[in-house]
């Protein structure tokens, strides 16, 4: 799968510091579709 985000969205996950990316897949593992 992939996910396309705006560049806008994928720099304020990014200014949260490192393991950023972690933290979105964390997020996104609890979102009910």
């Amino acid at each position: 799968m992939s996910l396309r985000l705006p560049i806008k969205v994928i720099g304020r996950w990014g200014a949260t510091g490192t393991g950023w990316q972690t933290l979105m897949v964390e997020k996104l593992s609890r979102v009910r579709v």
